[in-house]
């Protein structure tokens, strides 16, 4: 979990220069990642929400949330019990604010809320047994998921369509599209 909030290019991901804080991110999440108790958790989760992920001002997630929300799950996991609660009000804050003009998407076109609900859902068993908040992190989380869909076509009849496929060509192609579905 150190190794990753070290070698995490912050200041390559992108953000709104006049809020997004890359060491805030970084020192912070380090931070969080070693603290004992409720004043070092307190402190550590204060400069994230305040440029480093989220800003809790403006109510918006920044970009670098998507890189943060493995550490934080790490953190609510491994973490005393005031990191926990902070790592996943962090995380439930990154699900539930809205993103920067600009910054709505990750470099593979997924909402920055879907791809951090996809780092909850992988971990969904464990945080299920973490208690109350975590189960509200999950249930938010329910309303954010992809489906990936694998379109192809078959070259020449099928059982469900007697015509050969139109273009030769996409016998072989495989697209993939992520969307967003809500409930």
């Amino acid at each position: 979990m150190i190794d990753a909030i070290v070698t995490t290019g912050w200041e390559a991901i992108p953000g709104p220069a006049d809020y997004y804080r890359p060491a805030a991110a970084r020192e912070d999440l380090l931070g969080l990642a070693h603290a004992c108790g409720r004043t070092d958790a307190a402190s550590a989760a204060s400069l994230p929400a305040e440029g480093g992920i989220v800003h809790d001002h403006s109510g918006t997630v920044l970009p670098a949330a998507v890189q943060a929300a493995p550490i934080l799950l790490g953190i609510a996991d491994q973490g005393c019990d005031a990191a926990r609660a902070a790592a996943l009000e962090l995380l439930e804050d990154a699900l539930c604010f809205r993103p920067w003009r600009g910054s709505a998407r990750t470099q593979r076109a997924v909402r920055l809320c879907c791809a951090i609900a996809a780092h909850i859902h992988t971990r969904g068993p464990a945080l299920a047994g973490l208690g109350a908040r975590s189960r509200s992190l999950l249930a938010t989380a329910r309303e954010h998921w992809r489906v990936d869909i694998e379109e192809t076509c078959v070259e020449g009849p099928t059982p469900w369509c007697s015509a050969p496929c139109p273009d030769p060509f996409r016998s072989s192609l495989k697209r993939w599209s992520s969307m967003r579905m809500a409930r």
